[in-house]
C-alpha cells in the first residue's frame, strides 16, 4: 500500500482509500485539501474545534485564550477558521511553541480520535503522521462510517 503523502505547496494530501467497486474492494489514492473536506462537513469542523479546545486546555483556560488571541492577531486565524486552515494552524502552533507544538498536536489528535474513532486503515505503513494528514484521515474515516 502506498504511504500517505502531502504537498505543503498546494496544501494537498493524498491518502489511500479503500473503495467498493463491483463487490470488490479496490485501493485507490485520493488527493484533496483539508479545506475541501471541512467545507463539505461542518459537523466535522465542529468536532475538530472541540478537539482543539480540549487539547489547548492543557495550557489552562487563560493559556488557551492567549493562544487563540495570538492565532487571531498574529496569524489571522480565528477559532472557527481552524477546520478550513489546518495546515496554517499547525504552522502557527509551531511558530508559537517551537518543537513543543508537537505535544499539543498529539493532545488534539487524541481528542479527535475519541470523537471520530480509529483511522489506522489510512496509515498502516506510516509511523510519522503529520497533524494535517491525521485531521484529513479522521474526516475521511468519519465520512465512511
Amino acid at each position: 500500500m502506498k504511504k500517505p503523502s502531502s504537498d505543503r505547496h498546494n496544501n494537498q494530501i493524498c491518502l489511500p482509500v479503500v473503495m467498493k467497486h463491483d463487490d470488490k474492494h479496490v485501493l485507490r489514492e485520493t488527493c484533496f485539501t483539508v479545506e475541501e473536506l471541512c467545507e463539505h462537513d461542518s459537523s466535522f469542523g465542529k468536532l475538530l474545534v472541540h478537539a482543539v479546545d480540549e487539547g489547548l486546555s492543557a495550557l489552562g483556560e487563560s493559556g488557551r485564550q492567549v493562544v487563540y488571541a495570538c492565532l487571531e492577531t498574529t496569524f489571522g486565524i480565528r477559532r472557527n477558521d481552524i477546520p478550513g486552515r489546518v495546515d496554517e494552524f499547525s504552522a502557527a502552533l509551531h511558530k508559537i511553541f517551537g518543537d513543543s507544538a508537537k505535544l499539543l498536536e498529539i493532545r488534539i489528535m487524541k481528542n479527535l480520535y475519541m470523537k471520530v474513532g480509529d483511522i489506522a486503515e489510512y496509515f498502516q505503513e506510516k509511523e510519522d503522521i503529520t497533524f494535517t494528514e491525521y485531521v484529513a484521515a479522521a474526516e475521511l474515516s468519519r465520512r465512511s462510517k
